[in-house]
């Protein structure tokens, strides 16, 4: 990975990410002086509400505050100003997967001096720390052939497409009506980009699967197809 700086940030876009870095920190700090031990999933949701973080969010900033002292913080936030580099929450997320101290400083001093994105700090952490540590959970298995790659996506754009027409169903409103405005913008933008991706794969699994059919069984469609005044199946993409 270059060490070259890609970019910088402004002096004042630096600030508000440490200032919100600290913060995180201090919700953890804070909850660690309540709770300093295992918490109860009660305690950590009454303080999840109360911080204004999810369940998860709120372990993961205990963990920080575990890891990281103040004076830790302190020195990510002089780095952050040296390189002029904005050090996001998902930053300080993937360095808390580093378990030991002196491997997690090299890469924090390395990432913030390089200005790596949070794609380079996931890249990285796979190449030195495997996949695990990366993304987290089992690794996805891909298959070897184009077809059955084609419908894994096809299968995966389906569950979300399936996910949101559930979500907006009538005993679901209230729910979805509690989503965040720019979250419900984004999930709804997000879907219709798959399901014109699942069009496109399902066109492409059917011109796949066409190209595999028997030349006797092609030949057939073909005659029925002229019988019925249609195009040549070889001239359209069809929906079986």
């Amino acid at each position: 990975m270059s060490k070259t700086p890609q970019h910088k940030h402004s002096t004042a876009d630096v600030s508000k990410a440490i200032r919100e870095v600290r913060q995180f920190h201090k919700t953890g700090h804070d909850s660690l002086r309540v709770e300093p031990g295992q918490i109860s999933n009660a305690a950590l949701v009454d303080e999840a509400i109360q911080a204004k973080l999810t369940p998860d969010m709120m372990r993961k900033a205990r963990r920080f505050a575990k890891l990281y002292g103040r004076d830790d913080v302190t020195r990510l936030a002089d780095l952050c100003r040296k390189y002029d580099f904005v050090l996001t929450r998902v930053h300080v997320l993937f360095l808390l997967r580093i378990r030991v101290k002196e491997d997690r400083r090299k890469f924090e001093r390395e990432a913030i001096s390089s200005h790596w994105s949070v794609s380079q700090f996931n890249e990285e952490l796979v190449k030195r720390y495997g996949s695990r540590w990366a993304g987290g959970g089992r690794k996805p298995k891909i298959p070897s052939g184009t077809t059955a790659v084609l419908s894994q996506v096809e299968s995966m754009c389906s569950v979300w497409r399936r996910w949101h027409t559930e979500l907006h169903q009538p005993k679901n409103s209230k729910t979805a009506s509690k989503l965040p405005k720019k979250v419900a913008q984004k999930i709804k933008d997000a879907v219709e980009q798959l399901i014109e991706l699942e069009d496109l794969v399902g066109r492409e699994l059917n011109t796949e699967n066409f190209r595999r059919m028997p030349r006797r069984v092609v030949e057939r469609l073909n005659e029925l197809d002229k019988a019925r005044g249609r195009r040549k199946r070889e001239d359209s993409i069809l929906y079986w």
